[in-house]
């Protein structure tokens, strides 16, 4: 076996998982699936939840039966997986917050059917009152400036042409999805030695991002999970790539809110460490709890 590396989630309560596998390097991940990798994790690791038991040994066929049964787009705030375990207040909060956005967007002088169809969705707005904890005016301010950025930026239209070119592809993609039917992102920096500018890095982890939500509304889990592999990183890439953390975690947090449903920081060292300690200051703590880190031995 390869490197023994020991999970240390944000969440001290959670449980201890070992990782026991070879490095997750890019050629590795092209060649097992998602389940493969994270299947070495036991079954008590904060990636299963109790929403979806899941037994090992099922088989590949079993599985994948079991995804395609539970492969259905989520419609309702009610029939989101969280809303029974909301208060009634909270649920009324969230059906004045539609109201509210319906009567902004109507207001605007600003006709765009694609954008109109994203910005109302229902399930988007129930997202944004998750994430500001059901209070209307933060969840507004933060859908305001999410409109805006899709106005302006307009990330639908980004195509793989516009990002084809980009060695930046090799470090940022789509893998395929994990036995909850939530798409894996994985983000490998160690895959290339070049230097990217932020530009690009926007385009391209945009791109990948709109890709994965549009996978993961499809199957009906609504949410994504990234793969961080370190395979390769050294300390210059890592502080090469420290500007990059602060993007791409300000593009999730800002722009894609309550999409993330776990995240796996593999093969730590402390220099790594040190770098993630830095970062976590850019990081709400309900996304850190989300993130599980592996340190190597």
């Amino acid at each position: 076996m390869g490197n023994n590396l020991t999970n240390q989630s944000e969440d001290s309560s959670s449980p201890v998982v070992m990782f026991n596998s070879s490095p997750v390097s890019p050629k590795i991940i092209q060649q097992n699936s998602a389940d493969d990798i994270l299947d070495n994790f036991e079954e008590d690791s904060p990636y299963f939840q109790d929403d979806f038991p899941l037994d090992k040994k099922v088989s590949s066929a079993d599985g994948a039966a079991r995804i395609k049964r539970k492969s259905k787009r989520v419609k309702k705030a009610q029939d989101y997986f969280q809303w029974d375990s909301f208060t009634q207040k909270q649920q009324d909060m969230y059906f004045d917050f539609v109201k509210t956005a319906k009567k902004t967007w109507a207001n605007r002088e600003y006709d765009d059917e694609d954008v109109e169809k994203v910005v109302l969705n229902k399930i988007a707005l129930l997202r944004f009152c998750i994430a500001r904890d059901f209070i209307h005016e933060k969840a507004f301010n933060m859908w305001i400036k999410w409109v805006e950025w899709r106005i302006d930026y307009q990330p639908h239209k980004i195509r793989r042409k516009n990002i084809k070119d980009s060695t930046f592809n090799k470090c940022f993609f789509i893998w395929e999805d994990n036995k909850i039917g939530c798409p894996c992102i994985v983000i490998s920096p160690g895959a290339s030695s070049e230097t990217y500018d932020t530009e690009t890095c926007w385009k391209v982890a945009t791109y990948v991002m709109e890709k994965a939500c549009k996978k993961a509304d499809k199957n009906g889990s609504t949410q994504i999970c990234v793969i961080f592999d370190r395979t390769n990183m050294n300390n210059k890439t890592e502080k090469k790539w420290l500007p990059i953390y602060k993007e791409m975690a300000t593009l999730i947090q800002d722009y894609y809110p309550e999409r993330l449903n776990k995240a796996y920081v593999l093969h730590m060292n402390w220099f790594a460490k040190m770098m993630y300690s830095i970062c976590k200051a850019f990081i709400a703590k309900k996304t850190r709890n989300k993130v599980s880190t592996l340190f190597n031995h």
